[in-house]
């Protein structure tokens, strides 16, 4: 299907009773025990479609996955899902996720599930088969996922810290992250993607010794104020730049007075979501994450 281009993330929950007792770990123990699977292999499309069988015959299953893909894939979803990484040290980092709440779902025990896969094992499992792919190596923060609730707005944010394991190749290494319902352990909206694609280089950075930034209100609706107190007549630029690093806003304000200056900034015109506000003063360089609801 990956080779069709066709739009899926695929996740393999392995345990001990398949003889891969390297890839079985405690969270692809907890993810058979919720879809209940009664044996191996089976595949859930979305959660609800189900189809069994494919090994260890190495007949393709390719018109049967791709009808129960056309199910799904026609639907429209209530939800839409922004995501990036940042690396804080060595193999620790944090995930920067971003829900829209776009529809009306009937959904009321929604769950957020961030799960991190390893594909290029090289392992000979017979049938001409010599690596295996999309392996379950993590769940953040934990295999029952995030509670979600939008009575409060539109859009939820969240940073969730992980750790990789120094074994796993980064280069080989996905991020699934998807809104379940766990009532009916339908998926309604998912995406993914390698986490080299989504790794940015714009960490936080809250203070500075010779100016500050703040932005209120954060969240903000539309409209935002972002105030930075500078000790000396300096040169600033400010931009600012969505989830995936590009740039929506920029005031090359030139020469600025000491004191406390104030922007008025109009996000009337962007995507509900998370931003970072990026000023730039003589040089040195101050950043800060807002997100916009609407």
């Amino acid at each position: 299907m990956l080779t069709n281009n066709l739009r899926v993330a695929i996740i393999e929950y392995h345990n001990s009773g398949q003889g891969y007792n390297q890839y079985t770990n405690s969270y692809s123990t907890a993810r058979k025990t919720f879809y209940a699977s009664p044996g191996n292999p089976d595949a859930y499309f979305d959660g609800v479609q189900r189809s069994y069988g494919g090994y260890p015959s190495p007949t393709s299953l390719y018109s049967v996955f791709l009808g129960k893909y056309n199910l799904r894939q026609a639907l429209l979803s209530d939800f839409t899902i922004q995501k990036t990484i940042s690396q804080v040290s060595g193999n620790d980092y944090m995930a920067h996720i971003v829900v829209n709440k776009v529809g009306t779902p009937t959904s009321t025990n929604m769950k957020l599930m961030v799960i991190f896969t390893e594909s290029h094992r090289a392992h000979n499992w017979g049938s001409g088969l010599t690596e295996v792919n999309h392996i379950c190596r993590l769940i953040v923060p934990t295999a029952t996922g995030t509670v979600l609730d939008f009575t409060s707005g539109n859009t939820q944010t969240f940073d969730i810290p992980f750790t990789l394991d120094a074994s796993w190749v980064f280069a080989n290494l996905e991020m699934d992250v998807f809104v379940q319902d766990f009532t009916t352990k339908e998926v309604l909206q998912g995406t993914s993607a390698s986490l080299s694609s989504i790794l940015v280089g714009v960490n936080e950075v809250v203070a500075n010794n010779d100016y500050n930034l703040n932005i209120y209100p954060n969240p903000f609706n539309n409209e935002a104020t972002i105030a930075f107190d500078l000790k000396e007549t300096s040169k600033a630029v400010l931009n600012i730049y969505d989830i995936v690093g590009k740039n929506v806003y920029t005031n090359n304000l030139g020469n600025v007075n000491p004191g406390v200056n104030f922007i008025d900034f109009d996000g009337s015109k962007l995507d509900a979501g998370m931003y970072i506000v990026k000023l730039t003063v003589n040089g040195q360089t101050i950043t800060k994450k807002i997100t916009l609801n609407k």
